[in-house]
């Protein structure tokens, strides 16, 4: 499975920017969240409704970030895009409307 990832990875690798998504901060909170739960589990005296309380906080967290960095990101962008479009369209409309009126 490695290996069919790490070749997929390369063959990628010469896509178009445009379409290349930007995961360095969902990487980091992956990587911050695993040094949390290897420091959480090397301590004897927890519980392990602690641990698990940690284990399924980091997923939720690392999971949100990567959700808003793939999804939420853009459709942000899309939907000021398209608020923009419209209000460019409805400027010129107003501007042919003064423009007929006088």
């Amino acid at each position: 499975m490695l290996c069919f990832g790490f070749s997929l990875a390369y063959s990628c690798r010469s896509v178009q920017e445009r379409y290349k998504d930007n995961m360095t901060v969902p990487s980091y909170a992956y990587g911050l969240f695993i040094i949390l739960v290897e420091i959480i589990n090397r301590e004897n005296g927890l519980s392990t409704q602690i641990h698990d309380l940690f284990n399924c906080l980091g997923t939720i967290i690392c999971t949100s970030v990567t959700i808003y960095y793939l999804y939420i990101r853009k459709f942000n962008i899309i939907y000021y895009k398209h608020k923009n479009y419209e209000n460019e369209k409805t400027k010129k409309l107003d501007k042919k409307a003064l423009l007929f009126y006088f």
